[in-house]
């Protein structure tokens, strides 16, 4: 699950948000959803942990390639979508941008999680990086679920994290953020303020 991360799923006025939020209640009716997240490091590794994870009621999995390379990670992928065809695999590619990772991602892909969405929330911010994203969302193949990293460990700094998950509604599907560093939880006063700014929204 996530142990230093936080997803904060989030209703828009938009119909693709409600649509969105729609689907995803379906798809998880237990709130709050629980993921497992798997540092592949070999498919049979990959395979054996997306199994425990299966096996003992998680609600999916995230992929991450901490030690290997992307095109392994998408081979690790494949493994455990053959032997898992309908169950919730997302993959975490840990050193491409969003729309590098897009670009990558299988169709049959449930969700994709970035650390770092392109989104600050100060004032006139440069929002190319997230509005690229989005372009090419629209036409891609996958239709996956998306977790964007907003004021997320080891990324760009945010001073004010709950204006950033403000402004990153229109780009993410999922506001995903995390503690300091690894192995270091979100601090409850910073995911109350994210929050906040994205009113009516469960949590993850």
């Amino acid at each position: 699950m996530f142990s230093n991360q936080m997803g904060i799923l989030r209703r828009g006025p938009h119909s693709r948000r409600r649509s969105f939020l729609s689907n995803f209640r379906l798809q998880f009716p237990r709130i709050p959803a629980v993921f497992a997240v798997v540092h592949a490091e070999s498919a049979e590794q990959t395979v054996r942990n997306v199994r425990k994870a299966h096996d003992h009621g998680a609600d999916g999995v995230f992929l991450i390639n901490h030690a290997i390379s992307n095109d392994d990670l998408l081979g690790c992928y494949a493994r455990a979508r053959e032997l898992f065809p309908d169950w919730w695999i997302g993959l975490s590619f840990i050193n491409l941008s969003p729309t590098q990772a897009l670009a990558r991602v299988p169709a049959s892909c449930s969700g994709l999680w970035t650390s770092d969405a392109g989104i600050s929330g100060e004032e006139n911010e440069n929002l190319s990086e997230a509005e690229q994203f989005c372009a090419g969302r629209r036409t891609s193949a996958w239709h996956g679920i998306y977790f964007g990293g907003v004021a997320f460990k080891y990324q760009r700094e945010v001073t004010d994290s709950a204006r950033a998950a403000k402004s990153s509604i229109p780009f993410v599907d999922v506001v995903t953020t995390s503690g300091k560093g690894t192995g270091l939880a979100a601090p409850v006063d910073k995911i109350r303020n994210m929050k906040a700014l994205s009113a009516h929204t469960p949590s993850l």
